[in-house]
């Protein structure tokens, strides 16, 4: 029997989605030939869909979650003629806010749904097994904490999201998207980006948090240069693979 296919929407960033299909390959370690890794459609289309950050914050009239399902529709399209079993997934925290979400599924098909792999309700159920006082830190991207991309989930699970101030919200929010120095223009991290990160994982352990979520999945590509100092960091990516690969239909 087949694995499911895996479908992935890249382009929401762009190396966000690489990283994505990385984890997928490495975790597959069942594979001992190439025959016998999971079948992966990566689409990255980065130019047709919209900034989702801005859509939420209304400066953006186009919903990217519509822009996205006229481009993968014919791929669903073709596996559900080929009645291939498949997994969606969407390596964009900011593209769960159900602003986007769900006009994305409505456009896409009823079924799609059925199929998609959630990586905020992964990546929650992984911090609160780690948790030691059921309170998150989050590192994501003013859109995401907006939209309660993350609170819900943790909220639903039982756990509480710790806040940061303004001020270190702001710096992580430019540390991602500063056309200068953020993560999404300088994937190998910029001196200013890694500092900001850094200043929200402070204030974290000052507030006695020990586990924190890379809540944009452009973060954990400068993980390696941020001090832990004891914190768990959550990459939502590992935790998505891990899930399409792995969970039950």
């Amino acid at each position: 029997m087949r694995k499911p296919c895996i479908v992935i929407l890249g382009g929401v960033g762009p190396m966000a989605g690489v990283a994505l299909h990385q984890r997928l390959v490495a975790l597959a370690k069942f594979a001992e030939t190439d025959q016998q890794h999971p079948d992966i459609v990566h689409l990255s289309y980065a130019s047709r869909i919209p900034d989702r950050t801005e859509y939420v914050a209304g400066r953006e009239t186009s919903n990217p979650g519509i822009c996205a399902a006229e481009i993968m529709r014919p791929y669903i399209e073709l596996l559900r003629a080929e009645q291939r079993a498949y997994r969606l997934v969407i390596p964009c925290a900011t593209f769960h806010a159900p602003s986007i979400l769900d006009p994305f599924f409505e456009h896409l098909g009823h079924t799609a749904r059925q199929h998609f792999v959630d990586m905020t309700v992964c990546a929650a159920a992984t911090a609160l097994q780690q948790a030691d006082s059921g309170r998150i830190g989050i590192l994501a991207t003013t859109g995401s904490v907006l939209a309660g991309v993350w609170t819900v989930p943790i909220e639903q699970r039982g756990g509480s999201v710790c806040t940061l101030t303004d001020a270190l919200q702001e710096g992580v929010h430019n540390a991602i998207y500063d056309q200068q120095y953020g993560v999404k223009a300088n994937a190998a991290g910029s001196p200013e980006a890694i500092a900001a990160l850094q200043a929200a994982l402070d204030y974290f352990r000052d507030q006695e948090v020990n586990t924190v979520i890379m809540g944009c999945t452009e973060i954990p590509l400068i993980a390696d240069a941020l001090r832990r100092d004891g914190l768990s960091l959550i990459d939502p990516l590992i935790e998505l693979a891990n899930s399409a690969l792995f969970s039950a239909p």
